[in-house]
């Protein structure tokens, strides 16, 4: 019965070796890495930011993972370090509610530019100074934009200290 198990399994060893050593190439002679290269150029790679408060007057070292996409320019996530939440007495889930009505603020008046959030005018300073004469975008534009959400994730934690 041993032998009878050990004829199949055998062949499966025999089967795979020779399919293995076939004489095809698996990668031709004019394989290119540009399109690895260029997808690991744009992949959207999370950026850590440090940064400290004082709270009951000790400083308390924390930091921002900012998840960019930079294809879209606009911020997956903004994760702030849980030592910073617990000092501030927040989770992560109220800091991002409280993250969305800042950037999101407005008076609505007739006027879109009047009365935005910093936030908003942060993001449209972006615009404005990485858009050349044609309206397209110049490098460094993503970039900015990312600080305005860091930018805005701070002086949110900021805004919450003295509220405790």
């Amino acid at each position: 019965m041993k032998k009878f198990k050990f004829i199949p399994f055998l062949f499966l060893v025999f089967s795979l070796t020779y399919i293995s050593c076939s004489d095809d190439e698996t990668v031709s002679d004019d394989y290119k890495n540009d399109v690895l290269l260029k997808s690991v150029e744009n992949e959207d790679i999370p950026e850590v930011w440090e940064f400290s408060i004082v709270v009951d007057g000790e400083k308390i070292n924390g930091e921002i993972l900012l998840d960019w996409n930079h294809e879209k320019e606009v911020a997956n996530s903004v994760i702030v370090s849980s030592n910073i939440l617990d000092a501030i007495g927040i989770s992560q889930s109220e800091f991002d509610s409280q993250l969305q009505t800042e950037v999101n603020s407005d008076d609505d008046d007739d006027d879109p530019n009047d009365g935005l959030s910093p936030h908003a005018q942060c993001i449209e300073t972006c615009k404005d100074k990485y858009t050349d004469e044609n309206g397209n975008k110049i490098r460094g534009r993503g970039a900015c934009k990312a600080n305005c959400w860091v930018d805005t994730a701070i002086r949110l934690v900021e805004a919450i200290v003295p509220a405790l």
